[in-house]
């Protein structure tokens, strides 16, 4: 009985410190900005001063459930950078309350903020035929604006995660 005892422990002991133990993923805390810009579908101005609501969660339950959601406002060059709270969150959706986005499924669409953060990512224009080019840390939604209000003359502006510089294109 006592050999019995004393395998069973030595096993449980090689478990623990096995190899596979070192390879358990942790929470990493990512601290480059993700930045949101919302550009109108038709002639790819920024809309600046649009609310939005972002829901953020681990996966489709934590989302449908609004477990973690923050309100957020554009800035002057329609951008709004992701609040610390939803960063380092797997999921993320983007619903503007008061304008129509131009993607399919707004309530229901999900975007992987390590894509964003690795490659950039782009909501489809289903309401026009701008195109944006995807940049690291910047995640371009389409939106129907209301006709001259709260645009930039043109100018898309995004920031770069890392170098903390705007990068700005002329449309």
């Amino acid at each position: 009985m006592n050999r019995f005892l004393v395998a069973i422990s030595i096993l449980g002991i090689a478990l623990i410190s096995s190899p596979a133990r070192a390879q358990t993923s942790i929470p990493v805390d990512h601290r480059e900005p993700i930045t949101i810009r919302i550009v109108d579908s038709d002639d790819g101005h920024p809309i600046a001063h649009l609310h939005l609501a972002l829901a953020a969660g681990y996966d489709r339950r934590d989302l449908e459930g609004h477990l973690w959601m923050e309100d957020a406002m554009t800035d002057e060059h329609g951008n709004v950078r992701l609040p610390s709270t939803l960063m380092n969150l797997p999921w993320l959706q983007v619903w503007l309350p008061k304008s129509n986005t131009c993607k399919a499924g707004p309530r229901t669409q999900t975007f992987s903020v390590e894509r964003m953060r690795n490659d950039g990512t782009s909501a489809p224009n289903r309401c026009g035929t701008v195109t944006v080019t995807d940049l690291p840390g910047v995640l371009t939604v389409f939106a129907r604006s209301r006709k001259g209000a709260g645009r930039d003359e043109g100018v898309i502006t995004a920031v770069a995660p890392n170098a903390g510089e705007s990068q700005t294109k002329a449309r």
